[in-house]
């Protein structure tokens, strides 16, 4: 039996410097709309842990809301966003998250929109650090922005989480070794990447369980970047 298991962006990688390049190489193969339907008929068992099917995925919208509601309990009147570039998918939902719990209605726009790359949210990030108006909190999209974040609030004299608190979103091992460490929103990565083996063994067999979509619970697991671990 072949078995191949699909993220978000058509590759599994602990590399998210490189993801982007790779997931464009793979939509613009020939027949890329359709490249799951042509694996599917190859003989492998597909299953995507993102944003369509068959699908496994964590609970971004509800891991957005955890997150700013967080901060909002530690006292902030309000708390400030840097999202990602897309306006749909797994990291638009923990936006959408992060509107529901500031009481937004429709589609409000982050404050701030980057990349997932640590250079590029530190670029973007560093000219509103020169504006902030302390104590503030900001809700970010993935850890690979929020360690961009950490890097640029440095190099601008703030302290976090004095200044800025800070919460992100994937639970990401460095996350834990970041100055201060992150405060994020835990993916269950073991659970996900069971939940989509199963699937495809499901699928081997002829069930019908094996296309649908499963969701995961996400935790919040509290450090210091928010201003209430220890």
């Amino acid at each position: 039996m072949k078995l191949i298991i699909i993220d978000r962006d058509g590759v599994i990688s602990r590399d998210p410097e490189g993801r982007t390049a790779r997931a464009e190489k793979w939509r613009s193969m020939p027949g890329g709309a359709d490249a799951i339907a042509r694996l599917t008929h190859a003989g492998y068992r597909v299953a995507m842990l993102a944003d369509c099917g068959p699908l496994v995925r964590g609970d971004d919208r509800r891991g957005g809301q955890l997150a700013t509601r967080h901060l909002l309990a530690l006292g902030h009147r309000t708390v400030h966003c840097l999202a990602g570039l897309e306006r749909s998918g797994p990291v638009a939902d923990r936006v959408q998250g992060w509107a529901d719990a500031l009481g937004a209605t429709g589609e409000p726009e982050p404050t701030l929109r980057s990349a997932y790359h640590r250079a590029e949210a530190a670029r973007v990030v560093g000219p509103w650090l020169a504006t902030l108006q302390a104590p503030a909190a900001l809700f970010v999209a993935t850890d690979e922005q929020a360690i961009g974040v950490l890097a640029a609030a440095y190099e601008a004299g703030v302290r976090v989480p004095h200044d800025l608190a800070v919460v992100s979103f994937d639970g990401t091992a460095a996350g834990a070794f970041t100055a201060p460490a992150l405060t994020s929103v835990a993916l269950p990565m073991p659970a996900i990447a069971a939940a989509a083996v199963g699937m495809c063994l499901q699928a081997t067999r002829g069930d019908a369980a094996g296309t649908e979509q499963v969701v995961m619970p996400v935790e919040l697991v509290v450090r210091r970047s928010c201003g209430a671990g220890s």
